[in-house]
């Protein structure tokens, strides 16, 4: 929660309100005129992935404090912050003739992460309202805090009446509705909005074994918080390790304007001269909709041989002898030999431990049990929870689907789900699940109401994946 803050009117208002009461029969009604709360959209229809500016304000002509008990959940959508109670955000407007001071509590885009009608549910505040005795004309001020406001204790003042209230926001249905089937590229993802797609390497000339980084960056506008990293197909003799991410955005616009770049450390042990195939991106234009394919330009980058630091050589050294030189060839022809043998019986067991799995019968587990570690780290304030709903995530998916090592993928994931006959709406939420959790554990995404809604979406998801299992 947020601790107690003062907002003020700016000193370039000058206007005043007479807040003294005349009779007590018109107090509800004089709150009721000078006192509320509301939430505005930008619309109530839209796409999956197409954001949703929702704002909460404050409106206020009275003397007045006010305690936010109960922010709204957003079950259904994926939230990006940008103004919050503690920006301070105070203007002054003119609702029917009469002049408010509008404080901004909160303001977010909304990036729906399915089909379906969702509710914003209603934001909920206490007021405690301080009206005057006499009829003296005076400045009138408004405080608003979060969750502190019931266990204050302040002096009254003499000649003054207090009266407690409640304000609330309306509910606010948004229809979603689905993307079209048709044309719809088989690889897509989620990605919603108006994209550019561009690659580079930090060093396009490497060592053997020295680290590289190729950068994917993905510029625009849309739905950047939900992207997840595209596929790099590599080339052979390369291994690469886990990308991470880096945002840049502008958080005043709507949608979402800027970059988000994907970067994939690797190593190769190879010499010679490799080319990293063109990365493809697709992502739905709203605009023109339609779906487009995006992708980057192939990219070559050469591997040297080690740049290893020799001792001299020193010239009495003794050489080697031919016969020496047979003998070391040979080892070398029984090592290589001895490996093959080792390869081909190594490759026969994986194959035959395969089989075995695919014949194991899958073992049912009920949601609570998946999600466990999740469940646990839930209020922690880091990253712990979407880095254990992740691993849990991919823990069951990959026992239930036969999925492991380079198999632990969306694209295998989707792949296998069909096999076992698991509806294309389950698997679209097992790809948002793993998205969202991928974003958590590299951007600022750490409400937990924002939690819990990940958590129940996955709870759903897997007992409907349940369903479907013999």
């Amino acid at each position: 929660m947020l601790n107690a803050q003062q907002v003020v009117v700016q000193e370039g208002s000058n206007y005043k309100e007479d807040f003294s009461l005349q009779t007590k029969k018109d107090l509800i009604k004089k709150i009721k005129d000078n006192l509320f709360v509301k939430v505005q959209v930008d619309k109530k229809s839209c796409y999956p992935g197409e954001p949703v500016l929702a704002t909460f304000k404050l409106y206020s002509s009275l003397h007045s404090k006010s305690d936010i008990v109960k922010n709204p959940g957003f079950y259904g959508f994926s939230v990006y912050d940008m103004i919050s109670l503690s920006d301070k955000v105070v203007a002054v407007e003119k609702v029917n003739g009469k002049m408010f001071d509008v404080h901004t509590i909160r303001k977010m885009q909304l990036f729906p992460l399915q089909a379906g009608t969702f509710q914003i549910d209603p934001m909920e505040l206490k007021n405690k309202v301080e009206f005057s005795g006499s009829t003296i004309i005076n400045r009138t001020e408004q405080q608003i805090i979060e969750g502190v406001l019931e266990n204050e204790k302040e002096p009254l003042k003499d000649g003054a009446i207090y009266f407690e209230t409640e304000t609330a926001t309306d509910p606010v249905s948004i229809s979603v509705k689905p993307l079209p089937e048709a044309n719809r590229p088989f690889n897509y993802i989620g990605a919603v909005g108006n994209f550019s797609i561009s690659g580079s390497l930090i060093k396009n000339s490497l060592a053997s074994n020295e680290e590289g980084v190729f950068e994917v960056t993905i510029k625009g506008s849309g739905n950047f918080i939900q992207l997840t990293a595209p596929v790099v197909n590599w080339p052979d003799g390369i291994d690469s390790f886990t990308h991470s991410i880096k945002d840049n955005f502008d958080k005043d616009l709507s949608p979402l304007n800027g970059y988000r770049t994907f970067r994939f450390p690797f190593v190769c042990m190879n010499q010679g001269v490799f080319e990293i195939p063109p990365v493809k991106f697709t992502y739905f234009d709203i605009d023109s909709n339609r779906y487009k394919l995006i992708s980057t330009s192939p990219i070559r980058f050469s591997v040297n041989a080690e740049q290893a630091i020799q001792s001299p050589i020193v010239k009495n050294k003794i050489s080697i002898t031919e016969t020496n030189m047979k003998s070391s060839r040979m080892a070398a022809v029984i090592v290589v030999g001895i490996v093959v043998i080792v390869l081909i019986y190594w490759m026969k067991r994986k194959k035959e431990a395969a089989l075995e799995i695919e014949k194991t019968p899958v073992v049912k587990k009920s949601a609570e049990e998946v999600l466990k570690a999740p469940i646990l780290s839930i209020n922690e304030l880091n990253n712990q929870f979407y880095i254990d709903l992740h691993q849990s995530l991919w823990t069951y998916l990959g026992s239930v689907f036969k999925l492991e090592g380079s198999r632990i993928n969306k694209m295998q994931l989707v792949e296998a789900a069909s096999r076992k006959g698991i509806p294309k709406e389950i698997t679209n939420k097992l790809e948002y699940l793993l998205s969202a959790c991928e974003t958590g554990q590299y951007a600022n995404a750490t409400m937990i109401d924002d939690r819990q809604i990940l958590l129940a979406a996955a709870n759903e998801t897997i007992v409907s994946i349940e369903k479907y299992l013999l």
